[in-house]
Order: C-alpha cells, then sequence, then structure tokens
C-alpha cells in the first residue's frame, strides 16, 4: 500500500514540475512575451551588465517575461527559472530575478536565499509594488526600470549595511 501511494505522490509531483518548460536565458533580459522593443531590452541589458561590472558585489538581477504560465503559479516558476539559470555569485546565492506574466497580469520577484535577510518579501511587493502603475498602461519597459531602479537603492543600501 506505502508503495503505491509513494508511486501516485512520485507522480503527481513530476506531473507538476513539468507543467511548463523552463525557457533558456538570452542574457539579462529575455523577452519571450515581446513586449520590450529590441532598444528597451537593450538599455535593460546594458543598465544591469554596468550595474555588474561596476559593483561586484552587488546582487545579480535577470529579468524575464514569458506569455503564459499554463497552469503553473508564478511562485513556482520563478523558483525552477531562477534555480536553473543560476542567479547569482556562487557561494553569495545573491540573484534576483523578475518574472512577469502580461497576459496573466502576474509577477513575481524571486529572491536568493543570500538576500532574503535583505530583502524581505516585504521589500521585495514593494518593488512589484512600484511597478503597477507603468503596467496598467503596458509601459513594460518602464515598470522594468522603475523596478531596476529600486532594486540598485535597495543594493546599496545592502552594502552599507556589510
Amino acid at each position: 500500500m506505502f508503495r503505491k501511494l509513494l508511486i501516485v505522490v512520485a507522480t503527481l509531483f513530476a506531473t507538476s514540475a513539468f507543467a511548463i518548460d523552463i525557457p533558456q536565458s538570452q542574457g539579462k533580459v529575455t523577452d519571450l512575451a515581446n513586449v520590450l522593443t529590441k532598444t528597451e531590452r537593450d538599455q535593460l541589458t546594458q543598465k544591469l551588465e554596468k550595474l555588474e561590472k561596476d559593483n561586484p558585489d552587488h546582487p545579480q538581477i535577470g529579468i524575464l517575461t514569458v506569455s503564459s504560465l499554463a497552469d503553473e503559479s508564478i511562485e513556482e516558476f520563478s523558483n525552477e527559472v531562477f534555480h536553473s539559470w543560476g542567479i547569482g555569485q556562487k557561494g553569495k546565492d545573491n540573484g534576483l530575478l523578475l518574472v512577469i506574466a502580461p497576459s496573466q497580469r502576474k509577477m513575481r520577484l524571486e529572491v536568493g536565499y543570500g538576500l532574503e535577510a535583505s530583502i524581505p518579501d516585504s521589500t521585495a511587493q514593494r518593488i512589484i509594488d512600484s511597478m503597477k502603475p507603468d503596467l496598467r498602461v503596458k509601459n513594460y519597459y518602464a515598470a522594468m526600470n522603475r523596478a531596476v531602479d529600486n532594486i540598485i537603492v535597495t543594493g546599496k543600501q545592502i552594502g552599507r549595511a556589510h
């Protein structure tokens, strides 16, 4: 009986774990929902690359937009992508992944374990909330740029705390 139950549970986890494929990273900004122009994507990418180059200890940031999450929760999907892409420095686990599913009006800031004390859920939620006015008018670039700016400010505060 226990063996049958174990097989059923394993099958359920396997089914839910692969409900949606993990997309390949296209760099700092992966816009699979096609909500950014090439210029906007390039500007965000340059901003994130410059941040990383100028501040090697700053949290590493990735941005992903997707057309659909299928039936998967944004929390589960974001976590799977975050770990699959390996965002953050080894040993520091200081990565952040901003995921936006515009058609479903869902977003999430996935925070690496090394930053959870510095960027608790309440701070991540404030960053997400700061994007909402721009997202309401479908200005995705402004929303993402604002989130990055807020993460940069938070990152500077983290640096001063150490």
